[in-house]
């Protein structure tokens, strides 16, 4: 025999609808490190574009968009230096831009259907 719901008692949940909160934690770092990182280098652009068009609106838009300009400005910096790459922290932004650059053409390339080939090794 069933249990009826007392008077006033909030429905039951659907079970469909509980399956993305079932694993919490880890559907979350899921979603975040797999599927967000896609998405990531097009936040970045967004934010620098939508800084140079608060340019002079408040001193704390300047301020993000100075430090977004030198952040940027290290990466690139460590590019066309190896001696800068030596510093600690130049080399992980570095890194991070690198990566970053590297989904975005990524994606670009995916989205213009561009074919990726892979390298085969030569026949013996």
């Amino acid at each position: 025999m069933a249990r009826r719901p007392k008077a006033g008692a909030a429905p039951p949940a659907d079970p469909e609808r509980q399956v993305a909160f079932r694993f919490g934690l880890f559907a979350w770092q899921v979603w975040s490190h797999k599927i967000m990182r896609w998405l990531v280098p097009w936040f970045l652009l967004l934010s620098f574009v939508t800084n140079l068009l608060l340019l002079g609106v408040r001193p704390l838009y300047t301020a993000i968009l100075l430090g977004q300009l030198a952040f940027y400005g290290a990466a690139l910096l460590a590019h066309v230096s190896e001696s800068a790459k030596r510093n600690g922290v130049v080399r992980i932004i570095y890194f991070f831009v690198q990566a970053n650059v590297a989904v975005a053409d990524a994606l670009r390339r995916l989205l213009t259907g561009k074919r990726m080939t892979t390298w085969q090794p030569s026949a013996r």
